[in-house]
């Protein structure tokens, strides 16, 4: 899976983020990956670690940070920092979740004034 992960094909390294047994360190070099599309296809992997969802939630992807926001084993902080999103698209996921709290739901409410 390694020799996928570090092919200087998109389309090999993409094909290795479906894998739910990416291992953190993997998922870790694929989060950083300069190719917008291997870091879309690997924020759709629920098996992902917190720590490596935490990075996805801060790319500069908004595509990235718009699926990843839909994890469940997405960490509070960085759920928290995604209902503060520049994008409206990723506002509104946030605003789709149930675990979205009454300070969260006022917070989103401002970009509707």
């Amino acid at each position: 899976m390694r020799e996928y992960a570090a092919s200087p094909e998109s389309y090999w390294r993409s094909a290795v983020t479906r894998n739910d047994g990416v291992d953190a360190a993997l998922a870790a070099t694929l989060a950083d990956d300069p190719d917008e599309m291997v870091r879309l296809y690997l924020s759709y992997n629920r098996k992902l670690p917190p720590e490596i969802l935490t990075r996805l939630a801060a790319d500069e992807s908004e595509s990235v940070r718009d699926t990843v926001v839909w994890t469940d084993g997405l960490p509070k902080e960085a759920f928290d920092r995604l209902v503060d999103d520049p994008s409206p698209r990723v506002r509104t996921g946030a605003a789709r979740q149930a675990r979205l709290s009454p300070e969260q739901l006022a917070k989103l409410n401002k970009y509707s004034e």
